[in-house]
């Protein structure tokens, strides 16, 4: 009887399991590498499909300027790829032509597998034997809504993203819409929508995340340096490159999660207030100039006054210095200028003419986000080691029109920066409506 019951036990516990196996066939219809080959299918379907091609957002590394590559694929097994960047185009437009694949390798892959010295030569070794250490095979990551293919660096890691080109976009040069017609345009519109966000003369930035603001500079060169604003000369900056889409939004190479982890940001797109703000679900971050205030003070900016924009008592004093100088035989004067003086811990206003440079110190005091009053310091600049400051109250002395301009200057004043993102000149105006126009040098 026992041994019965440990029969019919056995074949329910094999009934069972083949019940088990049953369900998980069900659930699987296809084997790993059916479907393995269906993704690759359909991946290549979609690359192939787009007539105006792709624009791969192409990172060598972390501590270079990304490359945006265009990419046009045929089901031959042809890319025909565009660049336009100083490494492998030569700072010029060019094309060329080769082989690409999708293969399974731990997943589906992207490879170029034939020389092409638009991308390859991110991946060439160099005469260091490390040259640039891109990619030029991809882990597909997966597609998303719009599209656009996720991607990793197969060797180095470092993720990607592959855009649909965006035939049809419209942006503006010097004030003029223009719409991207053919490839090469896709450069020219690149080039003018980093030059509205970061403008070559934008020396800082801040990304501001909860409680936590980071100084940010490098934006002309493409990479970018984040320290926290309150760090010292020798804190260790974290660098990232990023890379411009032509819709206004700006993406890091990899997420920036500051020096204490309380979040992680990567993807920024210009809002209606002009500030680049962050898309990142649950995240709110943004990066700008903050206040006109700090930034008129902020330590590395020159300002020079623009003489082509100045109020009426500015240019009658700025051309008597100008004919004082001359008359005492000390030259032409050149420029007038504010810059933070690190050593003095004070504003300065410098003149120069091209024979002599002098400098007057200001203590300075901010009293809203807009609006800084300005204080000559006498004592200070005669009792600096400085022979600028030597300079300045030599000239101070001797003409009434530097006293004058010192006096004018020595007042409160509201500032207007000409974009909230990145300040390049500012309009100056006291109380009394003199004015003028500082632009960064």
């Amino acid at each position: 009887m026992k041994k019965s019951l440990a029969i019919i036990l056995s074949s329910s516990l094999l009934l069972g399991l083949n019940s088990c196996y049953k369900t998980e066939e069900d659930i699987w219809e296809d084997s790993s590498a059916v479907r393995t080959e269906k993704t690759l299918a359909a991946y290549e379907d979609a690359l192939c499909a787009e007539e105006n091609g792709w624009v791969l957002q192409y990172f060598a590394n972390e501590s270079e300027q990304a490359y945006p590559l265009l990419m046009k694929f045929k089901k031959n097994s042809e890319v025909t790829m565009a660049a336009n960047n100083s490494v492998s185009s030569s700072s010029g437009y060019t094309e060329k032509a080769s082989t690409f694949d999708l293969i399974s390798d731990m997943g589906p892959v992207l490879t170029f597998n034939t020389y092409n010295p638009l991308l390859h030569c991110f991946s060439d070794p160099g005469t260091d034997g490390l040259g640039h250490l891109g990619d030029y095979e991809f882990q597909i990551m997966g597609q998303n809504e719009d599209g656009s293919f996720d991607l990793r660096g197969k060797k180095w890691a470092v993720n990607m993203r592959m855009v649909k080109f965006p035939m049809g976009a419209t942006y503006t040069v010097n004030g003029e819409t223009k719409t991207i017609e053919k490839w090469e345009d896709y450069y020219t519109a690149y080039t003018a929508i980093k030059n509205q966000l970061f403008p070559s003369k934008a020396k800082v930035l801040y990304l501001t995340a909860g409680e936590e603001s980071y100084k940010v500079t490098g934006m002309g060169s493409g990479v970018l340096n984040l320290v926290a604003a309150n760090a010292g000369e020798d804190a260790f900056p974290t660098t990232l490159s990023y890379v411009i889409s032509l819709d206004n939004s700006v993406q890091f190479s990899s997420p920036f999660s500051g020096d204490n982890n309380k979040f992680s940001v990567q993807n920024f797109k210009l809002n209606d207030a002009g500030i680049l703000a962050c898309t990142d679900e649950g995240q709110d971050a943004t990066i700008s100039a903050g206040t006109v205030a700090e930034y008129f003070l902020a330590d590395g900016m020159v300002w020079r006054l623009d003489r082509n924009q100045m109020s009426d008592q500015y240019k009658t004093l700025f051309n008597q210095m100008q004919s004082d100088c001359q008359k005492a035989g000390y030259g032409s004067l050149q420029y007038l200028q504010y810059g933070w003086n690190a050593t003095e811990n004070k504003m300065a206003f410098t003149f120069k003419t091209n024979k002599f440079e002098g400098e007057f110190y200001f203590d300075s005091t901010i009293e809203g986000d807009n609006v800084v009053t300005l204080a000559f310091n006498q004592e200070a600049t005669e009792a600096s080691s400085s022979s600028k400051a030597s300079n300045a109250m030599v000239f101070y002395r001797q003409f009434e029109s530097f006293r004058n301009m010192v006096s004018l200057i020595s007042t409160k004043f509201t500032l207007e920066g000409n974009s909230p993102l990145a300040v390049t000149s500012i309009t100056m105006t006291d109380a009394a409506g003199n004015s003028v126009v500082v632009s960064l040098n």
